[in-house]
């Protein structure tokens, strides 16, 4: 199977599909796929490599939405302006805008924000109790000063998105592992049920991930003590 996944990517196009050809082609020679709890990151890895290469192809180029997020951040400004002001945003976008407003936006996508939640603080919060600053430019609105300030009083609320972002890798990572586990299963009803249960009960929030990680691992290092016959065990979940 692995060897079909090297061939499958032997004259790739796209330089992550040439990155993730040559990770393959380097899991036999050095015995990566002898050592389980590797090699399940190596297809996690590639599974991410495929279903960011989808995406990009049925979304778009990362300039398009880079373009697409731009001229959001401005409508959504001069919507909020205008709801101030009573006045229409009547100053010219200009290239410098444009740059600012991509600085801003790779800003608090790196934070694990959007422009809404940046702009509702804009408004509602920063510019009532900053009234001085009104009436607001782009310029202003993405100036170092004030996207530092917004920054810094959410960095709490960055923190716990990035604690739940890892948060969700790791039970995503998890959950394969466990349908990786049933279908080496597929024939014993006993442990098949157990995994199910285990991951139904993670679901439904009554185990948290400390404890599906437990359970999946002590499955885990099972059947690398007690190998059991995969040779029909192809099923899929």
């Amino acid at each position: 199977m692995k060897r079909e996944n090297t061939e499958r990517h032997a004259v790739p196009e796209d330089h992550l599909e040439r990155f993730m050809g040559l990770v393959y082609s380097l899991v036999e020679p050095f015995g990566v796929d002898d050592i389980p709890e590797v090699h399940h990151y190596v297809e996690l890895l590639g599974q991410a490599i495929e279903r960011h290469l989808v995406e990009s192809k049925f979304s778009g180029s990362p300039q398009h939405k880079q373009t697409a997020d731009r001229r959001k951040f401005i409508s959504i400004f001069k919507n909020r302006y205008l709801h101030m002001t009573d006045l229409e945003y009547n100053r010219a976008i200009t290239g410098v805008d444009g740059r600012l407003v991509n600085q801003l936006i790779k800003a608090l996508s790196d934070s694990r924000f959007d422009v809404d939640e940046f702009l509702t603080w804009f408004f509602d919060t920063f510019l009532s109790e900053n009234p001085k600053f009104c009436p607001p430019s782009i310029k202003f609105a993405c100036s170092n000063f004030v996207v530092d300030k917004f920054l810094y009083e959410h960095r709490e609320v960055a923190k716990q998105k990035r604690e739940e972002e890892i948060r969700n890798k790791a039970g995503l990572d998890l959950i394969a592992r466990a349908r990786t586990l049933i279908r080496i299963h597929q024939n014993d009803a006993l442990i098949k049920k157990k995994i199910i249960d285990v991951l139904k009960s993670y679901r439904d929030g009554n185990i948290m991930l400390d404890k599906m990680r437990e359970e999946v691992e002590a499955l885990e290092r099972k059947d690398r003590e007690s190998p059991v016959d995969q040779g029909d065990n192809h099923g899929t979940v």
